[in-house]
């Protein structure tokens, strides 16, 4: 079974890795399929700006989705970094990523105006740093309101940052977990869950990841 299937059929997905590994990557591509299916993404944005994820997304399969209402952004970033900005079509600015009420009215929000089939948190690192003892709640919420909407909810976690009492509540959260991991040469995902683990070889060409089969 390719990965993204694999995946794809999953509620709640957490996906670990360190610094500039392939796990951003490996999501926006995720995204990028379920654009060309017609499904559209809500992205929860904790440490960047909306238009680097735009232009990432673009790269995969133009910014005419995007226009067309195929995503919205919720923008906790450029506010707390000090760049205000007016809300427009497609973002909705709170004031940081501690903000958890204002990100979930506007999560609330984005999902009535166009029906996602993801919700991305990029990244859920800022908001444990931010809210090291709110995020538990606010993630067991959201995850839960967004099985009840059957629209998956998909979470960025730096490695190397966090206990491992925090990474466990957010795995606990989730039904599946794919951890990235570099040892040397080898680069491989570990993929946990539905009581079983896998691994998998991946390679970048192209600026698209490719797996090999499951193992």
């Amino acid at each position: 079974m390719d990965i993204l299937d694999y995946v794809q059929k999953q509620s709640a997905i957490l996906v670990m890795g360190p610094p500039r590994s392939e796990k951003s990557l490996f999501v926006r591509q995720m995204v990028v399929e379920g654009f060309r299916r017609g499904e559209k993404a809500v992205y929860i944005l904790t440490n960047n700006f909306p238009e680097d994820i735009i232009a990432e997304l673009g790269k995969g399969i133009g910014s005419f989705h995007i226009e067309k209402g195929m995503m919205r952004i919720i923008d906790c970033y450029t506010n707390f970094v000090g760049v205000p900005r007016p809300d427009n079509d497609v973002t909705t600015v709170v004031s940081s990523p501690a903000a958890l009420n204002e990100i979930s009215i506007a999560l609330a929000k984005s999902i009535k105006d166009i029906s996602p089939a993801f919700v991305v948190v990029d990244s859920a690192s800022t908001i444990l740093l931010q809210s090291p003892h709110l995020y538990e709640k606010f993630f067991q919420v959201i995850i839960g309101k967004m099985r009840s909407y059957s629209i998956k909810s998909v979470l960025l976690l730096e490695e190397g940052i966090h206990s491992e009492k925090e990474k466990a509540v957010l795995e606990s959260l989730t039904s599946m977990t794919l951890r990235f991991i570099e040892e040397g040469r080898e680069k491989y995902v570990e993929i946990r869950g539905m009581g079983s683990e896998q691994r998998s070889a991946y390679e970048v060409r192209d600026g698209k990841l490719t797996f090999m089969q499951l193992a």
